[in-house]
C-alpha cells in the first residue's frame, strides 16, 4: 500500500507529548488510522508533503531527521523569485479608510494590467478578529462604497501625500488615464458592489461557495472582496490576492516571542504571497511564474509582484509580524531598495544624447541547414539491450552454490542488423505509435524532408541506421515480428532523445541594431539582497583599496554608485588603474553598469545574456569618430562552470557581429572580452584581451 499525504503535519498529533482538543481528534481520525494502515505490511509506503512541519518540536524533529527526502523552504522559494514581495503598509487611519486605500490600490493594479494587455482581477481579503466584527466591517464597507463620492477620493488623495504607492496610483488613474473624480467613484461602486463581495464566516455558506472561492482567477468570476476571520487558513489556493487588510488592532506577542495569532497571520500572508503568473510584454522570454522586476522597482508592472498587508500604525505589532514573517521565511531582512542614478555630467555628454548601444535579437530556428540525422550528432549505430537467452538458474537452499541449467550449449553472440531490413511495415508501425515520428513533427526538425517514406528509406535518415543486438545465435537468426518491433521502437526512442537534446528552438541573430543610449540607460530603483558585497554601496564595501577612490568624482563611471559583487567592484578598480592610459588614447570613455538595459542572445542557442558592463571608448578624428563598444562580465569562480557559454559567446561577437546600419562620420566596432576575475588565469586572459583590443598594445 502506498499512501500520499498532503498537509502531512496533521499526521503528527500522536507524536506530540501533550495534545490540544483538536490534536486529540486528529490523532483518532488521521494519524492513528494512517499509522495502523502503514503498520500492516513492512513494504507499505507513506509519502508526505507539508509546508508547515514543526521541526522545532523535539519529538517531530526526531521522527523526521532521517526521512526528509527534499527540503525546499519558503525562504528559498521566495529568494528564487516564485513569490510576491510583501510590503507592510502601516496607516494611522480608521478601518474604513484602510479599506478604501486597499480598494484604490486594487483598482490601480487592474488598470495597470489592462494597459499592458494582461487579464488580472485583483482580490482583497478583509481580515477581522471575530465573526460579529467581520459582519459589521462588511456592512461598513458596503455603506462606504455605496456613498462613495469624488470628495471622499479627493480627501484620501490629499491625505496620501507621503504615501508613494498610493500617490502613484491616484496619479496614474486620474492624471495619466484622465479619469475624473466622479467617474472614478462610479467605477469603484460598480466594481466593488455588494454582489462582488463575499463573507466566508458561515460554514454552510462557505461549503456552497467553495468552488467560487477556488476559482477567483477565472474571467467570469468577479468577486473582488472577501471578508473572513479564519476560514481560509489552509487549502485555499489563490494567485490573484494582492491586498490583506487587518481590521483590528490587538497583538499577542510577549517578550519578543511571536504569538499564535500573529503566526497564523504570517502564514495567511505566505498563502497570499503566491505569485500571480504573467508574461511580461518587455521580457517575452522571462518565466511566467517568477518575479521579473526586482531590478526595476519603478516599472508599472512591479505592482503585480507585490502583496500589500494593510494594518494600523502599531510599532510593536509591526515588529511582531516582521518576526513571524522572518520565521516563516517570507521576509528578507537583508533586502534593501536603492536608487541607481546616472550622473548629471554623463547625461549632458554628446555620447549619452546622440550615440547608440548595439544589440542583437533572437529568432525562431528554421533549421535550414538540417539535412539528416548527423545534423543532431546522431551517428546512426545503436546497441540494443540483450535479447532474453532462455537460460534458467537455481540455487541450493542450503548454500551449496548456484547451478545453471542450459537449454543448449550455445553462448550469446552479437549481430548487427540494418534497421531498414526489418521491413517497411515494422518501421511504419513503430513510427505511427510515436507522435514524434509523425510527418508534421519530423518536418519541424527536418525541414528538407519530403515525405515519411523518405525518412524510412534515405541513408541520411533511417536508411543507413544499424543496430547491434546480443542474443543466442538461433534467436538472432529467427527474430520474431515482436522482437523486430521492440528493437525498432528502442532505436527510434534513442533517435528522438538525441534530436531533442541537440535541437534548439531559437538562435541569436548576427545582425546588431542600434538603440539610443539615452533610451536604454536610465535611473533605476533596485531591490537588492545583501549577499557578501552585493547590495553594498561603494563606500560600504569591504574590498581593499576602494576607500582610496572617490567614485562619485570619476566622470567615466556613468552611475553615481556601485552596488555590485566583489568582482564587479574589483573590475571598476581595475578601470580606475587604467584611466591614464585610456585618456592617452581616447578622447573620452564611459563605463555603464547594465541593469536590464542591454540583452544579447547567444548565436547558437538563443539564450539570453545581460553582460554586467558596457564600456564605450571614443576617439575623434578629422573625418569623424571611432567608437568601440565592449561587453564585459566580471565572474566569480563559483559561477564559472554553468556560465562558460557566455564567455564563448563573447569571444564570437567581434568576428560574427554585423552592423548593417551606417552613420555618416561614425565608425562603430563591438566586441566581447573574456571574463574578468581578480585572480588566476582568468584575469590573465582578460588583461591580454583588454590590452590588445582597448589599449592597442
Amino acid at each position: 500500500m502506498v499512501m500520499i499525504s498532503d498537509e502531512a503535519h496533521h499526521l503528527n498529533a500522536e507524536t506530540k507529548k501533550t495534545l490540544t482538543k483538536g490534536e486529540a481528534e486528529e490523532k483518532a481520525s488521521w494519524e492513528g488510522t494512517v499509522s495502523e494502515i502503514f503498520g500492516q505490511h513492512p513494504e507499505n509506503m507513506l509519502l508526505e508533503f507539508t509546508a508547515t512541519v514543526d521541526l522545532s518540536h523535539e519529538a517531530i524533529r526526531s521522527k523526521y531527521h532521517d526521512k526528509i527526502l527534499y527540503d525546499y523552504s519558503l525562504r528559498q522559494f521566495r529568494e528564487d523569485g516564485y513569490s510576491k514581495d510583501i510590503e507592510l503598509r502601516q496607516a494611522d487611519l480608521p478601518p474604513d479608510d484602510r479599506m478604501m486605500q486597499a480598494m484604490v490600490l486594487s483598482q490601480y493594479r487592474r488598470k495597470v494590467a489592462e494597459a499592458h494587455g494582461l487579464h488580472c482581477k485583483p482580490v482583497i481579503l478583509m481580515k477581522s478578529k471575530t465573526i460579529k466584527e467581520s459582519a459589521d466591517n462588511e456592512a461598513a464597507f458596503g455603506a462606504m462604497v455605496a456613498g462613495l463620492s469624488s470628495d471622499a477620493l479627493d480627501a484620501l488623495r490629499a491625505a496620501s501625500g507621503g504615501d508613494e504607492t498610493l500617490s502613484r496610483a491616484f496619479a496614474y488613474i486620474m492624471d495619466e488615464r484622465g479619469l475624473s473624480g466622479p467617474d472614478f467613484a462610479r467605477e469603484l461602486q460598480g466594481d466593488f458592489g455588494r454582489e462582488k463581495v463575499v463573507n466566508v464566516n458561515n460554514p454552510t455558506d462557505l461549503e456552497r461557495r467553495q468552488i467560487q472561492l477556488n476559482a477567483l482567477e477565472d474571467r467570469d468570476n468577479e468577486i473582488r472582496v472577501i471578508f473572513a476571520v479564519d476560514k481560509l487558513n489552509e487549502g485555499w489556493d489563490v494567485l490573484n490576492l494582492f491586498d490583506i487588510v487587518r481590521l483590528y488592532d490587538t497583538r499577542d506577542g510577549k517578550a519578543n516571542k511571536v504569538g499564535k495569532t500573529t503566526m497564523a497571520e504570517a502564514q495567511l500572508i505566505g498563502r497570499g504571497a503566491r505569485y500571480f503568473p504573467f508574461m511580461a510584454p518587455d521580457q517575452p522570454e522571462a518565466e511566467r511564474e517568477k518575479r521579473k522586476y526586482d531590478n526595476a522597482m519603478d516599472n508599472p508592472l512591479r505592482i503585480l509582484e507585490e502583496l500589500h498587508y494593510h494594518c494600523s500604525h502599531n510599532p510593536k505589532y509591526i515588529q511582531d509580524i516582521r518576526n513571524a514573517l522572518r520565521e516563516t521565511g517570507m521576509l528578507d531582512e537583508t533586502a534593501r531598495t536603492v536608487r541607481l542614478r546616472l550622473k548629471d555630467s554623463f547625461k549632458q555628454t554628446s555620447l549619452y544624447a546622440g550615440e547608440y548601444v548595439w544589440m542583437n535579437d533572437r529568432k525562431k530556428n528554421t533549421r535550414d541547414g538540417v539535412a539528416g540525422l548527423d545534423a543532431y550528432k546522431i551517428e546512426g549505430s545503436f546497441t540494443y539491450p540483450s535479447l532474453m537467452t532462455g537460460r534458467v538458474t537455481e540455487a541450493s537452499a542450503f548454500g551449496g552454490g548456484q547451478l545453471t541449467l542450459k537449454p543448449s550449449n550455445k553462448e550469446p553472440v552479437s549481430r548487427e542488423f540494418k534497421l531498414a531490413d526489418f521491413g517497411k511495415a515494422i518501421l511504419s508501425f513503430a513510427m505511427d505509435a510515436n507522435d514524434f515520428f509523425h510527418f508534421t513533427s519530423l518536418k519541424t526538425y527536418f525541414p528538407q524532408l519530403a515525405s515519411a517514406s523518405q525518412f524510412v528509406t534515405s541513408d541520411a535518415y533511417l536508411g543507413d541506421v544499424t543496430v547491434n543486438v546480443r542474443g543466442l545465435l538461433d534467436d538472432l537468426a529467427h527474430l520474431t515480428a515482436r522482437q523486430k518491433l521492440d528493437i525498432t521502437q528502442y532505436v527510434l526512442h534513442e533517435i528522438e532523445s538525441g534530436v531533442k537534446r541537440e535541437s534548439v528552438e531559437y538562435i541569436g541573430t548576427k545582425d546588431f541594431k542600434p538603440y539610443p543610449i539615452k533610451d536604454r540607460f536610465t535611473d533605476k530603483i533596485l531591490k537588492l539582497r545583501i549577499e557578501g558585497e552585493t547590495g553594498l554601496s561603494w563606500t560600504e564595501s569591504n574590498v581593499p583599496g576602494l576607500d582610496q577612490i572617490d567614485l562619485s568624482g570619476k566622470d567615466w563611471h556613468a552611475y553615481e554608485d556601485s552596488y555590485g559583487t566583489d568582482q564587479e567592484k574589483h573590475f571598476i578598480k581595475y578601470m580606475h588603474d587604467q584611466e591614464a592610459r585610456l585618456r592617452g588614447i581616447y578622447d573620452d570613455f564611459y563605463l555603464l553598469r547594465n541593469e536590464k538595459a542591454v540583452k544579447l542572445y547567444d548565436f547558437d542557442t538563443g539564450r539570453a545574456f545581460e553582460p554586467d558592463f558596457v564600456l564605450f571608448l571614443r576617439k575623434k578624428g578629422q573625418e569623424g569618430s571611432t567608437i568601440l563598444q565592449l561587453f564585459i562580465e566580471p565572474k566569480g569562480d563559483q559561477l564559472r562552470p554553468k556560465d562558460d557559454w557566455k564567455q564563448d559567446f563573447l569571444a564570437q561577437v567581434k568576428a560574427q557581429a554585423r552592423l548593417e546600419t551606417i552613420f555618416q562620420g561614425r565608425d562603430y566596432t563591438i566586441l566581447g572580452l573574456p571574463f574578468f576575475n581578480e585572480t588566476g588565469q582568468t584575469n590573465t586572459d582578460f588583461k591580454a584581451a583588454f590590452e590588445a583590443e582597448a589599449l592597442g598594445a
